[in-house]
């Protein structure tokens, strides 16, 4: 959960403003692929994070007693007009088409939409822990993508009044490169500048700080 924090806080803010759900279903967003309607079993945390739960037992039927048959595959429906990355594996797959992928019991099925720009924290014990270390930014290539980070206080009411700031982040597929804009707004307590942590899916990092001015990034691609 704290990981996704700085992915969660954007969503939070877009409910309030726009009332639109962090958790939404995939027909709500790709309502060009007519398959998804058929869907009662996935959900997105936005637009481009796709994740299967796993609602069946896999070991023991109910009162404990051992299954038979051990399989621990989900099939998944991957909204067509995208690429999309099985995070656990880091394979490419199609939209458009029902997968079967492998849930063992300490994963479940997660795939990020190609063009993502994923926004995450560093492993802490507490939210105020948490501000005072870097920020990775994940980027998922494969197509253009842009994000907005939504950043405030973190305590009381002061959102309700302005004080939250804003920072676009864009991503150049062809060029291989994150242009991050400048900051707008501000709050109260804000720190000057912040420690970016910034890699393709699969690849090594490289940190910039980023102090409130617009800024690119060359990003390294296997």
């Amino acid at each position: 959960r704290y990981r996704l924090l700085p992915l969660l806080y954007p969503l939070m803010a877009e409910n309030c403003r726009r009332g639109l759900p962090m958790l939404r279903h995939p027909a709500l967003v790709y309502g060009d692929d007519p398959a998804l309607r058929q869907v009662n079993d996935q959900m997105l945390l936005g637009d481009t994070v796709l994740i299967k739960p796993v609602v069946r037992p896999m070991l023991y039927r109910p009162g404990g007693v051992p299954m038979e048959v051990y399989d621990d595959t989900e099939t998944v429906r991957l909204p067509a007009g995208h690429d999309w990355y099985e995070l656990r594996t880091g394979l490419r797959y199609t939209g458009g088409q029902t997968v079967s992928v492998r849930a063992p019991l300490d994963a479940i099925p997660v795939f990020v939409r190609a063009g993502t720009v994923l926004p995450l924290g560093m492993v802490a014990d507490s939210t105020v822990q948490q501000q005072a270390l870097p920020l990775e930014v994940q980027v998922f290539p494969g197509r253009d993508g842009s994000f907005v980070l939504y950043d405030d206080a973190g305590d009381g009411y002061g959102y309700e009044n302005g004080e939250y700031a804003l920072i676009p982040l864009r991503w150049d597929d062809t060029a291989g490169v994150l242009y991050i804009g400048r900051r707008e707004g501000g709050y109260p307590g804000m720190a000057a500048e912040k420690q970016l942590q910034i890699r393709c899916f699969g690849n090594e990092s490289s940190e910039v700080c980023y102090r409130g001015d617009e800024m690119h990034v060359q990003v390294k691609r296997g």
